[in-house]
């Protein structure tokens, strides 16, 4: 593992993975196999097996300059940090089992704690799977494994594993999942002097997001398909990908929206009330980027565009960049990020004013996140796998979207400072 690269190898690469409690009964069978795999194989035990332990944590502190809107770090946080200091956005803690007992087999298991949507610090599963790799072209996996939508979005949680305190939230915020239920196949082969592989994977969610406008959106059954494509080089990494979310669950308070739509028995409320129901509807993520890694630079460029036919989650594209260079044990680096959403605004066609109105104003506003920010930040290594970090970023929201905020008041000019200080380590 080394300190100086802003995308290092993807944690399941180096003995890191990238975690919910386990209610699926696919997962629980799972952590029962893992724990046979640690113990015996279907082949005979090779010598060289192991069993190893790792682990990855965040000490972290933030503060943010405005008390009128609270930052977050990701959406799946229920609460953020106004003006004063906190803990709760970037501290986490994960564990993480490993067992071969075979050249071809591996077992994972990995758990990690974080302030999570139920306001609390449970340690959750976010990895548990059994992989098969015959040869080095050709990997499969079966259990619980991480989102892998973007390049690092599998291993987010491994604060240690990139320059930034956090990813970009502007890019990385709105992901409304960590991981997911299922399985995946990777396929390598040499390619005009360098390798790309290609990933397809699928599964189901079960996982609960919150919502600015009510109770957790449980994300339980939700059926995710994708497809990744990688092509390394030299000191270029480039990806393409894809993938599609078939809701399940409808947004708690949606439900009763729609339902009061219909009711109205008014052509114009009815056509509203099938355009904003979320169940059903498939969340669609198209993605491209590239990083270059060599000598002392680094840098990533990454572009997204997400949305579904449903009002409550409209079309959203994204972008990051991010420049670092190391001098010694000290890498100060650049982000710049940018993510806006379509405007949407629909009316019920009734007699004004109503309160429905207002609430499908309200709804939809709830899904919007139009913001930009500048980050500034050095890391420094001062002990080995173990880093400090200093980072002070400076967001302009767009219309008090509310997506990646909480407690947004209505006379907030939208400008935040947010200075925020870490220790990761790895072990």
């Amino acid at each position: 593992m080394q300190a100086h690269r802003c995308l290092r190898p993807k944690a399941h690469e180096r003995g890191l993975h990238g975690v919910t409690s386990i209610r699926n009964p696919l997962a629980l069978l799972l952590v029962s196999c893992l724990l046979s795999c640690a113990n015996a194989g279907a082949a005979p035990p090779d010598p060289e097996a192991a069993v190893s332990i790792r682990g990855f944590g965040t000490l972290g502190l933030a503060h943010n300059s405005t008390g009128q809107a609270d930052f977050i770090r990701d959406f799946l946080q229920p609460e953020g940090v106004g003006n004063t200091w906190s803990g709760n956005v970037d501290s986490r803690l994960g564990l993480q089992v490993n067992a071969r007992p075979t050249h071809e087999i591996e077992a994972a298991i990995q758990a990690t704690s974080s302030y999570n949507y139920a306001g609390s610090y449970r340690p959750e599963l976010t990895w548990a799977f059994v992989s098969y790799s015959p040869s080095a072209d050709f990997k499969a996996r079966i259990g619980r494994l991480g989102w892998d939508v973007y390049m690092i979005s599998d291993t987010r949680n491994v604060g240690y594993s990139y320059l930034w305190v956090r990813p970009p939230v502007d890019y990385f915020g709105p992901l409304q999942i960590s991981h997911i239920d299922g399985a995946d196949v990777v396929v390598k082969r040499e390619l005009g002097g360098g390798l790309i592989s290609a990933k397809v994977y699928m599964g189901w969610a079960d996982q609960h997001v919150p919502t600015p406008v009510g109770d957790p959106v449980d994300l339980a059954g939700s059926r995710v398909s994708g497809v990744n494509l990688d092509f390394r080089k030299g000191d270029w990494q480039l990806r393409a990908g894809y993938t599609a979310v078939r809701i399940k669950n409808e947004v708690p308070g949606v439900d009763q929206l729609v339902a009061a739509l219909h009711g109205t028995g008014s052509p114009g409320a009815l056509r509203l009330a099938n355009d904003l129901a979320f169940a059903g509807t498939s969340i669609r993520l198209a993605s491209i980027g590239a990083v270059y890694d060599h000598g002392p630079w680094q840098s990533q460029l990454m572009f997204n565009r997400n949305g579904s036919t449903s009002l409550v989650w409209p079309t959203k594209t994204a972008g990051y960049f991010l420049v670092g260079y190391r001098a010694g044990q000290w890498t100060p680096f650049l982000s710049l990020s940018r993510t806006k959403s379509r405007l949407v605004q629909r009316a019920t066609g009734l007699p004004t004013p109503n309160p429905l109105d207002d609430a499908v104003a309200v709804t939809i506003a709830a899904s919007q996140s139009r913001q930009h920010t500048a980050s500034l930040g050095v890391r420094y290594d001062f002990m080995r796998n173990f880093d400090l970090k200093l980072q002070v970023d400076r967001i302009r929201v767009q219309d008090h979207a509310t997506l990646l905020w909480r407690n947004a008041q209505p006379g907030w000019n939208g400008r935040a400072t947010v200075v925020s200080l870490t220790l990761d380590f790895a072990f």
